[in-house]
């Protein structure tokens, strides 16, 4: 992940990320993620991409994405690589 695209609150494992329905609000999560860093690992992706598949670049999931691909794809995978259940 690039450290200028995601910024890292608490210890890691980060397993959790504080999104909003960006792009005009990057970093607008930083008081939610500072909170939530006291108890766990967290990530806060900088949402400044205009579509899906440019936020999926944050977390290096377009590489393994097939297209055409669904918003619950992304999620899958997503929730795969920070070793969590989607859902």
């Amino acid at each position: 992940m690039d450290a200028e695209k995601v910024r890292l609150y608490g210890k890691a494992p980060y397993r959790v990320a504080v999104v909003h329905g960006g792009p005009g609000a990057a970093g607008e999560m930083a008081p939610v993620a500072r909170r939530l860093g006291a108890a766990c690992g967290v990530l806060e992706p900088l949402q400044t991409a205009m579509d899906l598949l440019g936020h999926a670049t944050i977390f290096g999931a377009d590489a393994v994405l097939e297209k055409p691909f669904s918003e619950a794809t992304l999620i899958a995978r997503v929730a795969d690589l920070i070793g969590r259940p989607a859902g």
